[in-house]
């Protein structure tokens, strides 16, 4: 099992927005985590990988739900980090 981090493009800390993957992912999703950890910047954009995991959360949430400041780019097989983007 893999967790799910947003990765500061400040500090270069690896956030992990709640105690599960999937949670983490709707709350990035939702809006509700866009505050890195450690140092408090504010990311105007988080990039997120299409992993399947991903497309199960926006299915379940809407689209229509999912935050403007998420972007998408295509899964590569590579280890699933978001980047939060100040």
């Amino acid at each position: 099992m893999w967790l799910f981090h947003v990765q500061c493009d400040e500090c270069g800390h690896l956030n992990t927005p709640r105690r599960g993957s999937k949670e983490s992912i709707l709350a990035v999703l939702k809006g509700e985590f866009h505050v890195c950890r450690r140092c408090g910047g504010t990311w105007t954009q988080i990039q997120m990988p299409l992993r399947p995991l991903v497309k199960k959360c926006i299915a379940e949430i809407g689209l229509s739900s999912v935050s403007s400041q998420v972007i998408f780019f295509d899964y590569s097989g590579a280890v699933p980090v978001a980047l939060g983007l100040t």
